[in-house]
């Protein structure tokens, strides 16, 4: 489910970038697989609480995603490395809220 939100926001956010359409959403795929393991497996061993949880997985994500975005896609500032990150990471954050809403845990 991350995957169908987030690579469909990040492809949309970078926008007018040099980078070919494939190579964004391939780009947008690799950095979540990159952070995702942190935040299903890590992130819930640490013992914090779950608001707390929250706020550090999603804060691991965006700016682990930031870094990547700026870092390897040609012509991104930080500001468009940072709303593809964030919308993304929100985007695929509130899906997963309302997902686990209504069909539980």
């Amino acid at each position: 489910m991350t995957q169908v939100v987030e690579i469909p926001v990040v492809v949309g956010v970078t926008r007018g970038l040099a980078a070919p359409v494939w190579q964004r959403a391939a780009l947008a795929f690799v950095a979540t697989l990159a952070t995702h393991p942190i935040v299903w497996f890590v992130m819930p061993e640490l013992g914090l609480s779950e608001p707390v949880r929250y706020v550090a997985s999603e804060g691991w994500a965006f700016g682990a995603e930031l870094l990547i975005y700026r870092a390897l896609l040609p012509g991104a500032t930080w500001g468009r490395a940072a709303a593809a990150s964030g919308l993304a990471n929100a985007g695929s954050f509130l899906v997963g809220l309302a997902a686990y809403r209504v069909l539980g845990a």
